[in-house]
């Protein structure tokens, strides 16, 4: 039988290897694998500006995230948090937006900027009077045929 008091370094170094070999096998087959996850990402294919004040965003993502949109004069606020990948939002009004994904290791995404601008007056009052010429010439047929029969 060895004597450790005799060579007390060597049983303070072969202590240590045995305790680091151990915390080795413990961390790579106990550590939880969001640990490694990659960090989330936006859909290439996502619409990056909207004139309806509309946006569907979508991402790739392993396990929980949290969405937060940052507006210019508004600040930043959460926008969704939790296991989809995939959100609608409406009621955006004119400006730009700043999206950004964490993960559920703290990962961040690359942020992505989404332009609000909607249609113009002009172009609105234009649809309107198209939608009027319509219904007055449907309105004057029924009467024409009404009329007639």
């Amino acid at each position: 039988m060895l004597d450790f008091a005799r060579f007390p370094e060597k049983h303070a170094v072969a202590r240590a290897r045995s305790v680091l070999a151990f915390l080795a096998i413990l961390i790579t087959t106990i550590a939880p694998a969001a640990a490694f996850a990659s960090p989330p990402t936006f859909s290439p294919d996502m619409a990056l500006a909207s004139d309806s004040g509309q946006v569907d965003v979508q991402w790739q993502a392993d396990g929980e995230v949290t969405l937060t949109m940052s507006e210019t004069s508004r600040g930043t606020k959460l926008v969704y948090k939790g296991t989809d990948s995939r959100i609608f939002l409406s009621g955006l009004r004119d400006g730009d937006y700043e999206l950004r994904l964490a993960g559920e290791d703290g990962s961040l995404s690359e942020p992505v900027v989404v332009e609000v601008r909607p249609q113009s007056l002009s172009r609105a009052l234009f649809l309107v009077l198209i939608g009027a010429l319509v219904t007055l010439g449907i309105v004057i047929v029924v009467l024409r045929g009404a009329r007639h029969g």
